[in-house]
């Protein structure tokens, strides 16, 4: 994860609060699996954070949880 993209999900996704992106990228770290991670993050973080799944700040965090399973 760049630096830009870091400060791009701390703040559009988790409302500028570093403390729960770090506790998010820790939980998708010990998933198994692509599928498993997204369940997660769409469980535990877009529900409640309300996220616009469409939205480019998603769609880039979902290739970089891709390219971290391939």
């Amino acid at each position: 994860i760049s630096v830009n993209q870091r400060f791009m999900f701390i703040n559009e996704l988790f409302s500028g609060n570093a403390e729960q992106y770090n506790k998010a990228i820790n939980d998708i770290e010990r998933c198994e699996s692509f599928d498993d991670s997204v369940e997660l993050m769409i469980q535990k973080y877009a529900k409640k954070l309300d996220w616009n799944m469409n939205s480019p700040e998603v769609k880039e965090l979902l290739k970089v949880i891709f390219k971290r399973y391939r």
